[in-house]
């Protein structure tokens, strides 16, 4: 495999590629790729903010305002809002008076949990559309020796090729969940004999229970960084070749196997382009600092006018604060995306680099026709036409 070649073609692409920013950037805004690294600069402010404790060792800081959450009282989870109570307070005195208003919690929370679910979801087809269209517009342009336009890379998003991305990820997801079941439970197992054994046994189980914990916290770690080699060619193999999750599965188990060291490398390029990005993030974001204030100011009056209209139609149906609570949680996504479209944008041009690494060492690696059975043969490009057009019947 020519390492250099597909080095220097991914980064020409980056900048060649022009129909592929977009689809960086919604990358970028949907996974941890250094945009939102600075959510934890400030710990004592975050700690000030929204606080989730888990156990008596563990809280977790997001940021925010006025918003704690404990677990770990006896009467199960309590919520309590500063300058308000908790929520059994709240809840004896619902609807409660704000500045004269008549302010109905309950509604507020379900608005809440609404906007949340709705922001969810966009935020997983924007990326995995993205992801889907960053992979499959370099296959086709490879192909055929032609760049593709954003609005066909939009319809190569908005297909197969993004639930294929989804339903690997999930059964990554599933997989991770029930091994860190089993393994807790294995962790468990032992204590259990803890109050009714012997000193001796005791001293047993939990040195067991310590043993069992450490071995499969290595085992998780060492397993989920070789899930994520597999994962990228999975994924090249679902969308690149046109197939089958399962198929996807069985040709990227394929691809690693016959080229352990090759794929390896590309996975430390890979990893090192993600650590390197993290670095460099920091001063990238003190130079755009200036850049950042202004759109602050920007992005209120881009979200202002949105959110007053909202506000206005939900003002037909809804009395008191609520319909301006709705139409400031619409305004919300279009302030941070305005705000953060710099390093978005920056964000996203690496985004695409890593994605071209895999995607292009995935054409020098796939497996030929010979290795894989009938029904996973590789589709072709012929006549000019793409898969995607041929279905289409165009």
């Amino acid at each position: 495999m020519n390492y250099e070649k597909v080095i220097k073609q991914s980064w020409k692409l980056v900048w060649q590629y022009r129909a592929l920013w977009i689809f960086g950037v919604m990358l970028a805004l949907t996974t941890t790729s250094g945009v939102w690294w600075l959510a934890a600069l400030d710990q004592d402010e975050i700690q000030r903010g929204i606080s989730i404790k888990i156990n008596q060792d563990t809280t977790i800081f997001l940021p925010g305002e006025g918003l704690h959450v404990d677990f770990t009282g006896p009467d199960g989870a309590t919520f309590y809002i500063e300058n308000m109570g908790s929520l059994q307070e709240i809840r004896d005195i619902n609807p409660i008076i704000i500045d004269g208003e008549a302010l109905d919690i309950w509604a507020i929370i379900i608005i809440g949990l609404i906007w949340m679910l709705a922001l969810f979801i966009a935020i997983l087809i924007a990326r995995y559309v993205g992801g889907a269209v960053l992979i499959r517009m370099v296959e086709v342009g490879e192909e055929l020796g032609e760049r593709q336009s954003f609005w066909r890379g939009m319809r190569m998003g908005f297909s197969r090729f993004a639930w294929r991305l989804f339903t690997v990820d999930l059964l990554v997801f599933l997989l991770t969940l029930l091994a860190v079941a089993v393994m807790l439970a294995l962790v468990i197992l032992p204590l259990l004999t803890v109050t009714t054994g012997s000193d001796f046994g005791n001293v047993l189980a939990i040195v067991s229970s310590s043993t069992i914990f450490f071995l499969g916290l290595a085992v998780l770690l060492v397993g989920g960084a070789a899930i994520s080699v597999f994962v990228q060619v999975i994924r090249r193999a679902c969308v690149q070749d046109d197939i089958g999750v399962l198929a996807g599965i069985r040709r990227g188990v394929i691809t690693v196997v016959r080229n352990p060291v090759e794929i390896f490398v590309v996975w430390l390029m890979w990893l090192g382009v993600r650590f390197a990005w993290v670095v460099i993030s920091v001063p990238i974001f003190l130079v755009m600092l200036p850049v950042i204030l202004v759109l602050l100011l920007v992005g209120v009056l881009v979200a202002a006018v949105p959110a007053l209209i909202t506000a206005g139609i939900s003002g037909l149906f809804l009395d008191g604060i609520l319909p301006w609570i709705i139409g400031a949680l619409f305004g919300l996504p279009l302030f941070m995306l305005v705000v953060a479209a710099p390093m978005a944008f920056v964000s996203g041009l690496v985004e695409i680099f890593k994605s071209n690494l895999w995607t292009l060492s995935y054409r020098e690696l796939r497996p030929i026709e010979s290795d894989v059975t009938e029904l996973e043969r590789i589709p072709t490009v012929q006549e000019g036409r793409t898969p995607e057009v041929e279905a289409s019947g165009a």
